[in-house]
């Protein structure tokens, strides 16, 4: 994107039209690049507005809090919901994803609303420092740790 980022489309997680199996396949390619490629500087989780999170989001949101991936939740199809409609599903959704409502940017890509705000949220992940890379304290004590 203006070359200074890519997006990076996974499939077979929530409702991926494909078989168990093959979504079974997926989940160790998928998961792979998601611990072990070294460009990865965040992660956008999308969910549609109007359903609950799937045990694969659920699955997902967990596995990127444990490898302390930064990441943006984005609830899709708000176009679908009335203001006050949306307003009570990120209040909602916020509570089965254990989220403050702050952290999911509400999104339509028909209407466009929510642009603004998802394009603010990955400029500001873009600009945070390297989560692979650890903080200078803590490479302070791996080096210390490291000459004992």
């Amino acid at each position: 994107m203006n070359r200074q980022f890519v997006l990076a489309d996974l499939p077979g997680y929530g409702y991926a039209r494909i078989s168990k199996a093959r979504k079974a396949e997926w989940r160790p390619l998928i998961e792979g690049y998601l611990k072990d490629s070294p460009k990865l500087w965040g992660v956008v989780q999308l969910l549609d507005v109007r359903h609950d999170p799937t045990d694969d989001d659920m699955t997902m949101l967990d596995f990127l809090a444990e490898l302390g991936v930064p990441t943006i939740f984005a609830v899709t199809k708000v176009d679908k919901l009335g203001r006050n409609q949306i307003a009570t599903r990120v209040r909602e959704l916020s509570t089965q994803l254990g989220l403050d409502p702050d952290q999911i940017v509400p999104f339509s890509a028909q209407t466009g609303e929510g642009r603004d705000e998802l394009a603010s949220a990955l400029m500001s992940l873009l600009a945070m420092p390297d989560w692979k890379m650890p903080a200078p304290d803590d490479a302070a004590e791996m080096a210390d740790a490291a000459e004992e």
